[in-house]
């Protein structure tokens, strides 16, 4: 060991020596503290004592018993002055010197409390008078060899003085030559031998510290300050403890602590979002066995708890945005400390941390910023219902067989998408004062009947009226975020395993995804119970196999239309009405739909399996309360004043999506792609 090591270690022993000290100053107080009953050793003393002072005559008692009065009381002036008249009126009685030395000690005067314990050794040699004496002598560098050999002349093992005088001259011994199991040991022995005694407590404390075992002083000070070490002596310790550690570690335990409770709070909304997706497994089994209520009571309740565990989980994301930030700071930071307290500083190392950090960060911020700044784009192209009158009454009119608002704006896409959402902040949407939309795809369209049409539109707005949508503002924004955080750390290069901020992307993600696909499977059993119990079975059944025979003909089309525009060098003006060299067969659209509905299911699909919701459909087997129509029949086309027009205002959305993503211009394809 460097002699600046001795030198630092020999300094904090004696730092201890001085908080020890006082504790050895209350040794006497702690005889009267009444917090446990005497040991029998001190009850064979306080008798002798009691006797030896009976005997001094009636003025010496009186002494005696007023000075043990002030002294328990607080009042060590007054006890002092008290016992200085009785050992000018009792001059023999040691007992009166000794209760003299303890007192002047507990007022720190040394010298005063010496001459009275040499009073009293000198009066009567006695063990306990030696102890006392060594007790004094101890805080002397130039007594304690005295000290030491007061103790070798013998001394009652039931007396805790004694002990401790021992254990602190140990302590001296193991600051001079550096050995400190002497020390520790007899604090282990002293604690063993007086398990309710504060001094013992007090010294094991030192114990310890001198072993250099932090948490173990800091556990046995908890012990020693719940047996009654004053509260100066606990703050001594406490600050002592603290400039040992330093600042690294505690840092590190309360950023451990922090992240265990943070990461804790992620784990229980993760089993809370696990049972509340088995229940809601429970209730789709339930509503898949055709009942003809619309939603139940269980159902209503459900779908309430799902919004208030969405609620949550979004508000524990959008809290969590600025800990994320400051943890993944304070994580770099703590690093590089932690290199400079090891003493080695890994360049790259800190330079990666540092630059992770700073682009997470960054992306958390840009999340924020997109969150508030965000204005929801159209999905589609927004079509005017007024230039679309026979639309219009339709979905006026399925919003009514449902009893429930129609859709304020339609939006078509290129593609073959039916959906249905609300517009407007999170009080407007639970208020139910949204604004509704339908995204209507175009590829749907070729070959839809009405009356399907219509369960399909109804099967959307079944979401309108249970209230599927409410609230839905808070999941798209934690979904919005989510993207854009992920996506700036993808891009920046700080979706490492060592970014805690990318741990919690990931974690928070599967667990919101469960939560949130739970609710979506009850949503979409409960949308398909509206659209059969308003249209019909047969209705639903035709629809929902149309939807998807739609979407395995449309993709099969777009592949083999772009795979001639490209290959052919043919160009594409109506996306729709293009018929390739080689078009998808019906063998090829009936197997991809057949792919489709016996494709393996998981929990954590946001829909129940298509073959489940067609046997729903027949366990109903319903003809509908809404009267059939005599356009029931009728394409769905037929709704739209201007089909062409439509088309080929979608074929250049399209167009433009396919120059962008693969290069190919299906309006002009021998052009060379850029």
């Amino acid at each position: 060991m460097t002699s600046l090591g001795i030198d630092a270690r020999a300094t904090w022993h004696h730092r201890c020596a001085a908080v020890l000290l006082c504790a050895f100053a209350l040794v006497a107080w702690s005889r009267s503290a009444g917090a446990t009953e005497p040991s029998p050793y001190e009850q064979r003393t306080e008798k002798e004592v009691d006797a030896d002072v009976a005997a001094a005559g009636n003025e010496a008692r009186a002494l005696w018993a007023e000075a043990d009065r002030r002294y328990k009381a607080g009042d060590l002036a007054g006890a002092e002055e008290q016992l200085q008249r009785l050992v000018a009126a009792a001059p023999t009685l040691d007992h009166g010197f000794r209760f003299l030395c303890v007192t002047s000690l507990a007022l720190d005067r040394k010298a005063a409390a010496a001459t009275a314990c040499r009073k009293a050794v000198e009066l009567r040699p006695s063990p306990r008078n030696r102890t006392r004496l060594a007790m004094v002598l101890s805080d002397n560098p130039d007594a304690r060899e005295e000290a030491a050999g007061l103790l070798k002349q013998g001394f009652d093992q039931e007396d805790q003085v004694g002990r401790a005088v021992e254990c602190r001259l140990a302590l001296y011994e193991s600051i001079k030559y550096q050995v400190d199991r002497g020390f520790v040991v007899c604090t282990e022995r002293l604690v063993a031998s007086f398990p309710e005694s504060i001094l013992a407590r007090d010294l094991r404390v030192q114990g310890y510290l001198v072993a250099e075992d932090l948490d173990g002083a800091e556990a046995e000070l908890a012990r020693a300050k719940a047996a009654g070490l004053p509260q100066s002596n606990v703050d001594a310790y406490a600050r002592g403890i603290a400039e040992q550690r330093g600042f690294v570690v505690p840092a590190l335990k309360k950023f451990g602590s922090f992240a265990l409770a943070w990461f804790g709070a992620l784990l229980a909304l993760w089993f809370f979002g696990a049972l509340l997706s088995a229940r809601a497994l429970r209730a789709v089994e339930v509503a898949m066995q055709g009942t003809l209520t619309p939603i139940s009571r269980g159902e209503r309740r459900l779908r309430q708890v799902y919004r208030a565990a969405v609620g949550i989980t979004g508000a524990y994301f959008f809290a969590s945005l600025p800990i994320i930030a400051a943890v993944t700071l304070l994580s770099a930071v703590l690093l590089v400390v932690l290199c400079f307290y090891l003493g080695q500083i890994p360049i790259k190392l800190v330079l990666i941390v540092g630059f992770v950090a700073l682009v997470s960060v960054w992306s958390i911020g840009k999340s924020l910023v997109a969150l508030f700044r965000n204005k929801e784009k159209d999905p589609g192209e927004e079509l005017d219902l007024s230039v679309e009158p026979k639309l219009a009454s339709v979905l006026r009119g399925v919003a009514a067989d449902l009893d429930t608002r129609p859709v304020d704006r339609v939006f078509v896409t290129q593609g073959t998408d039916m959906a249905v959402y609300e517009r407007g902040g999170p009080i407007t949407t639970l208020r139910g004062k949204g604004e509704r939309c339908l995204i209507l795809g175009v590829g749907l369209l070729d070959g839809f009947q009405l009356r399907p049409f219509k369960s399909v539109i109804a099967h959307e707005y079944g979401h309108f009226k249970n209230e599927d949508t409410a609230g839905g503002h808070l999941a798209l924004a934690v979904r919005r975020s989510i993207l854009h955080m992920a996506e700036g750390m993808v891009k920046g290069g700080a979706a490492t395993a060592i970014n805690p901020a990318w741990w919690f992307i990931r974690g928070y993600h599967r667990v919101f995804h469960r939560i949130t696909q739970g609710a979506s499977r009850l949503q979409e059993v409960l949308a398909d119970r509206a659209a059969v119990l308003t249209y019909g079975t047969e209705a639903f059944a035709v629809g929902f196999r149309h939807v998807l025979a739609r979407e395995a003909a449309f993709g099969l089309h777009a592949e083999a239309t772009v795979a001639e525009s490209s290959k052919a060098k043919v160009a594409v003006t109506n996306f729709y009405r293009f018929e390739p060299a080689r078009p998808p067969s019906e063998d090829d659209i009936a197997d991809k739909v057949e792919a489709h509905l016996s494709a393996p299911h998981s929990d954590d699909d946001s829909h129940p399996p298509p073959q489940a919701r067609l046997g729903l459909a027949a366990k109903m087997n319903l003809e509908g309360s809404a009267a059939a129509s005599s356009d029931d029949a009728d394409g769905v086309w037929s709704l739209f004043s201007d089909r062409e027009a439509l088309e080929l205002r979608m074929t250049a959305r399209i167009r433009d999506a396919v120059l962008e993503n693969i290069g190919v211009d299906l309006a002009n394809p021998t052009r060379e792609a850029r």
